[in-house]
């Protein structure tokens, strides 16, 4: 029977390969292509929706795809910390929105990242865009024999820019969209902003798009710089093209979908307005859930993803719609992106010695409880696509076993024939996932062996602090192969059987007939807090 009581992480594996084909590489140890998305939700998963996303759905077809995969977080910077460090929030103390260095926590200052710990076993690391949390980015981890491999910083752009104000490198409202900050904002790339000045208020102002720190150039979409994916993308196609003595780990961090929702117009134009199909929100969703997640928006983001709600449809009748569109559009240009890269791993000669893992931070509610965004203990803010393929791992498979991102870092060194006790030297901390080698292998029943899979998701605006096993004070998350259960910080309960209520609309924890599921539920809650020390 299952004992992982923590829903873990994902990793994404990333591909590429060029004109000039290096020698076939001489290693015995497979590489991995980590291929990992920003707020992308399961809706690629779906093969039903509307989302155009061939790529990833070629990797589906040529691999493994577990469909019922979570967050342990639904927040950047914790999923990212507990994806990285293979340690779930209540080991560390990374909880809630708050942004701390990398090392900042002593549990994280002395616990190897994968990518570290791969690089002790022989592994050259390589890596480009978003994969730390871009606040608490550790950039010693991509040094191999003095050697920095690094390719490009992340950055969320493009969006509009005044020409002075720049908080945390963001920008401003478009004037075409005035309700909408740049964490709503949806539009095509085409749309170029043009800020006017103010002199009254000291703003120059500005025509055109800005990047993180530095102008973004676009004059038609044949005269344009590169958008940050594009040039991701480009570095794993390059590092593909290359000779590679040892076994490499390529990391791709995607920004998009993450917002601002901008994207080259021919991705709008792949969803006509009057087509798009907005996801079910009933107004009354949200009245049977617990009242410190709905009346008290007690997260550490506080109502925004209410607001957001709000301000897409002050937009007028189609507002949902377009937000909906700009959204699908971003996640076709960023399948596009991973197809350069899928298509350079199979003109490389690492194709039959190469691991590729996809997901993403989180998931993303498109409307779903009247929220527009992420961060909740909701099917939608935690359910993600989460993807092994490559070698010899069985092909159009699909797992339902309740898995998370932090059982990925455990899973990839089973995988790869690498230690699973990376921290003996250091913290040690045993890490809080367990392969899914048996699972991507078929050597376990799942319908027989499933039990719940716990992951705490915890962001309350009450408790922000890094502190150890405090996952009592924070929200919390139990998903099993078909029920969610929710305990907030107050008590306060829920419970969901997503097999017959997909949706989540019907919360079921008062019922009698469900007694039995809540008392084991329950149980599996009481031992979260239970940690062992790496042997």
């Amino acid at each position: 029977m299952r004992t992982n009581y923590f829903l873990l992480l994902v990793i994404a594996t990333c591909f590429g390969a060029c004109k000039q084909v290096p020698q076939k590489q001489e290693v015995s140890k497979p590489n991995v292509l980590f291929l990992f998305c920003d707020d992308l939700n399961d809706i690629v998963m779906d093969s039903n929706s509307q989302v155009i996303s061939p790529n990833i759905d070629r990797l589906m077809a040529q691999g493994t795809t577990f469909t019922n995969a979570h967050a342990n977080a639904p927040l950047c910077a914790p999923s990212r910390a507990s994806l990285l460090s293979g340690l779930s929030p209540q080991t560390s103390g990374y909880f809630g929105a708050r942004q701390y260095d990398w090392r900042e926590l002593p549990t994280l200052a002395e616990s190897k990242t994968f990518m570290e710990h791969f690089k002790d076993n022989g592994y050259k690391v390589m890596g480009t865009g978003k994969i730390f949390h871009h606040k608490h980015a550790d950039t010693t981890v991509w040094i191999n024999e003095g050697k920095y491999e690094h390719g490009h910083n992340f950055s969320f752009g493009p969006f509009p820019w005044d020409g002075k104000r720049n908080i945390n490198g963001w920008g401003i409202t478009h004037p075409d969209f005035p309700t909408l900050h740049t964490d709503a904002l949806c539009t095509s790339l085409e749309n170029v902003p043009n800020i006017p000045a103010d002199p009254a208020n000291g703003i120059p102002g500005h025509n055109g798009w800005r990047l993180w720190y530095k102008d973004y150039k676009y004059n038609s979409e044949d005269d344009r710089d590169p958008m940050p994916d594009e040039l991701n993308a480009q570095y794993a196609v390059a590092e593909l093209s290359k000779r590679h003595d040892k076994p490499f780990m390529l990391c791709v961090g995607f920004n998009k979908p993450h917002a601002p929702y901008i994207a080259p117009q021919k991705y709008f134009d792949m969803y006509p307005l009057e087509d798009i199909k907005i996801e079910y929100a009933p107004i009354n969703d949200t009245t049977d859930c617990a009242k410190i997640l709905v009346r008290d928006t007690d997260y550490g983001t506080l109502d925004h993803g209410y607001k957001n709600y709000r301000a897409v449809q002050s937009l007028g009748p189609d507002g949902l719609k377009k937000w909906t569109q700009a959204y699908l559009a971003c996640i076709t240009y960023v399948d596009d992106q991973i197809g350069k890269i899928l298509d350079a791993l199979e003109e490389s000669p690492y194709k039959d010695n190469t691991i590729v893992f996809l997901s993403s931070d989180h998931g993303y509610h498109m409307g779903q409880k009247q929220w527009l965004f992420k961060n909740t203990l909701w099917r939608k803010g935690t359910h993600i696509p989460y993807i092994f393929a490559g070698m010899d791992i069985p092909k159009g498979k699909k797992v339902d076993a309740a898995v998370s991102l932090l059982d990925f870092y455990p899973t990839i060194t089973d995988l790869c024939g690498v230690s699973d006790k990376p921290n003996q030297s250091g913290s040690q901390l045993a890490l809080d996932g367990v392969s899914l080698k048996d699972y991507l292998y078929g050597q376990r029943n799942e319908m027989a062996e499933k039990m719940a899979t716990i992951f705490v998701a915890s962001f309350s605006k009450r408790e922000d602090r890094a502190v150890v096993g405090d996952y009592r004070n924070h929200h919390t998350a139990i998903v099993s192969d078909q029920y969610r259960y929710i305990r907030c910080l107050n008590g306060e309960e829920e419970l969901y059987d997503f097999i017959a209520d997909p949706k989540e609309e019907t919360n079921i924890a008062a019922l009698p007939k469900y007694e039995k599921v809540m008392v084991k539920m329950r149980k599996a809650y009481d031992k979260i807090g239970q940690k062992k020390q790496a042997s």
